[in-house]
Order: C-alpha cells, then sequence, then structure tokens
C-alpha cells in the first residue's frame, strides 16, 4: 500500500487496509506476493474514481469453503510447511471503481485481452496484469477469483496456504 499512497493521494483515494492480528503469514515468495499486490492495487487505483476506495483485507478462510469454490480445481496437496490441517488465508482487493461487464469476467486472465481496448491504449496497458497474477497466485498453491459489478466496482481474491507455525515442521 506504501508504494502506491502517491497514487492514491493525487486522486483523492482513500487506501484502507483489514488485516487482523490472528491472520497467519501465507506459505508464499514475498517478492511475488508483492508483485500480484501491486499490480492489483495499482489496477484498482487506475479504474477508481476520484474519491473512491481500494481496500486490502486478509482474512482466514476454512478448508470446506476454499474446496467449495474451486470447482475445478481440487485443494492443494499437503505440502511441507503448510499448516495441518490445511488452513487457507484469503486476501482480497476492492474497489469502488467502475466495474467490469459480466461478459468480460471470464477472459480477464488471459494474455493481451482488455475490456476497453481504447481506455487501455491510452493508459499504457498491455492486457498482461492478470495473465501474470494468475499464473504467479497458481505457482503459489493458490486460487484467483476475481467478480465484479458494473458502476460499484470489482474485487479480487487471492487464497493462499496458510505456513505452519515454525514448531510445527518437520526437524
Amino acid at each position: 500500500m506504501a508504494l502506491l499512497a502517491s497514487q492514491a493521494e493525487t486522486k483523492s483515494i482513500q487506501l484502507i487496509t483489514a488485516i487482523p492480528e490472528d491472520v497467519p503469514p501465507v506459505l508464499a515468495d514475498r517478492d511475488r506476493l508483492v508483485q500480484v499486490l501491486v499490480n492489483l492495487i495499482d489496477n484498482a487505483l487506475k479504474y477508481t474514481s476520484q474519491g473512491g476506495k481500494v481496500t486490502l483485507a486478509a482474512r482466514m478462510v476454512p478448508v470446506e469453503e476454499y474446496s467449495g469454490r474451486a470447482e475445478q480445481e481440487p485443494s492443494p496437496p499437503q505440502l511441507p510447511g503448510i499448516a495441518s490441517p490445511p488452513q487457507f488465508v484469503e486476501l482480497s482487493v476492492t474497489d469502488t471503481g467502475i466495474g467490469i461487464p459480466e461478459k468480460d469476467l471470464p477472459r480477464l486472465t488471459e494474455r493481451f485481452y482488455r475490456v476497453d481496448k481504447a481506455r487501455s491504449r491510452e493508459m499504457g496497458r498491455t492486457g498482461l496484469g492478470l495473465a501474470i497474477v494468475k499464473h504467479l497466485v497458481a505457482a503459489q498453491n493458490g486460487m484467483l477469483t476475481i467478480e465484479s459489478k458494473l458502476g460499484e466496482g470489482t474485487q479480487v481474491r487471492i487464497t493462499l496456504p496458510a505456513a505452519a507455525s515454525a514448531s510445527s515442521l518437520p526437524a
């Protein structure tokens, strides 16, 4: 959030962080996770009008809820370093922006796909951002979900395995 604070300030967009203290760390590559979050927050800021809000939140997700949302993907396998029983953390970036038409949602993570081609060119956008995000999230044994309503905003959720505590890792 700090990396994009000046961009938010320029548009008078309120940046909100809602991460409870009891949310455990995730099992992920820190640099790649930062890359994902910067991309998502940057997108949210670009498509949110002056005076809007962008929120970064986190919460624990029960394994049953994770499995239920990933109809096409099974739960990640039990890997070293993942909490046992498996636990998941959901990070979400929510904006009060222009929203995305429902017909475009299934294609958002395709390489070079842009909802508004004229506006994307004008902003110097390539249509690769969400494709890269999807790849990086999958490489971290995570899942990406995007929901949006025109005129109301967009929510992008990343669900990742929670890291096991140091005391529960094998010696």
